[in-house]
């Protein structure tokens, strides 16, 4: 039998294979998933307290609301603040946004977290990147690649369909 002796990696081979996994256009710039998140303390999250939905999406209803709840294809229109978990403020209402739900005038992590919500009720819900914007980011800078984005959200009116 022959026997293998194992080499050190050199420098120039070390940074051979730094470069080829550079290359490879999916660099982690921040969390892929909610669970691996660091949340600022002052964003007082604790997942435990949220349920976590199908596809990773955490949702934690603050303030329950009357009425239907909201559903597939239903005119929506919402309130909401966007943070990072660092707590940075990415952005917020006004203006209101509306759209229907389920036909793709939002993120989708956004869309399914507000499913089932009804008119007054508020809700955080926390998206993993790959429902959010992914590993390109934003395009203007605000919302990094593989953030985990956190809404504070209130449903303001709901047209059924």
């Amino acid at each position: 039998m022959q026997s293998i002796t194992r080499r050190p990696a050199t420098v120039g081979t070390a940074f051979a294979m730094l470069l080829a996994l550079g290359g490879c256009g999916d660099s982690i710039v921040g969390p892929r998933s909610v669970e691996d998140a660091e949340f600022n303390p002052g964003l007082g999250i604790n997942l435990e307290e949220f349920t976590r939905l199908p596809l990773g999406v955490y949702v934690l209803t603050v303030v329950e609301g009357s009425g239907v709840e909201s559903g597939e294809g239903d005119q929506v229109t919402v309130g909401y603040e966007l943070r990072l978990t660092d707590n940075t403020l990415v952005d917020a209402s006004p203006p209101n946004i509306s759209w229907l739900l389920g036909q793709g005038g939002v993120i989708q992590g956004f869309d399914f977290g507000v499913r089932g919500m009804r008119v007054g009720e508020q809700r955080r819900i926390i998206i993993p990147s790959n429902l959010g914007y992914g590993p390109g980011g934003s395009g203007d800078g605000r919302i990094p690649g593989n953030a985990v984005l956190i809404f504070d959200v209130t449903m303001l009116a709901l047209g059924v369909a």
